[in-house]
């Protein structure tokens, strides 16, 4: 008896044709996994048994701006990044966002979400993400929000903090739990420091957040 093999012409129908699997890239940054598939998808998890020793399961290393991983290996060898929208998706078990993490990377797109597991967002982790939308929240875990984590992002401007968060939110800027460190003032807040309402319990301002 023949048996009809799965063909691949288009005109063939849907359940005819062979199921392709999307391809998968993966590797390792310190505590945390990585993993794209075809679909345009970027998974951060926790690294369980492969994590660097150096490093806390979960703890994303730290990068410099010229060693950034979406632009080093992601793009330049993988080349990931340089055609089209790319999905972020943090799962629960990552604690740590390295410094320079995504520092410029356009491609990445839709909303932020940061799972509770979360502790330190580190320095220009997604500065200048212009792809990136929806107003960005700040669970509760986060106890280090460095500075410039989110600069000339205009997707995530007006965050909002959890409500048990160790950070606030007044009239679009965040500040740390007790008002004495202001963290993050969104570029589109006009008018100058006197013209806004900051509490005067505000000591120290953040480098950069304006």
């Amino acid at each position: 008896m023949k048996i009809n093999q799965p063909t691949n012409s288009p005109d063939a129908p849907a359940c005819e044709r062979p199921v392709r699997k999307p391809k998968i890239i993966c590797g390792v940054e310190g505590g945390v996994a990585w993993t794209y598939t075809k679909d345009r998808i970027l998974t951060l998890s926790p690294a369980g048994d492969r994590t660097n020793v150096r490093f806390g399961n979960g703890q994303m290393k730290d990068f410099s701006r010229p060693s950034r991983p979406w632009r080093n290996h992601w793009y330049t060898h993988w080349r990931i990044f340089p055609y089209g929208p790319v999905r972020p998706v943090i799962e629960e078990g990552v604690t740590e966002i390295g410094d320079y993490a995504f520092h410029g990377c356009s491609a990445l797109c839709g909303p932020l979400v940061f799972p509770d597991s979360v502790k330190r967002i580190g320095r220009h982790a997604f500065s200048d993400c212009q792809g990136l939308t929806e107003p960005l929240v700040i669970p509760d875990s986060v106890t280090q929000l460095a500075d410039n984590a989110f600069s000339n992002s205009p997707g995530i401007w007006s965050p909002r903090a959890d409500k048990d968060s160790r950070f606030c939110e007044i009239s679009g800027i965040i500040y740390n739990a007790e008002k004495t460190v202001l963290v993050f003032c969104p570029p589109e807040t006009t008018g100058t420091l006197a013209d806004l309402d900051i509490p005067p319990t505000v000591k120290k301002s953040g480098r950069m957040h304006f």
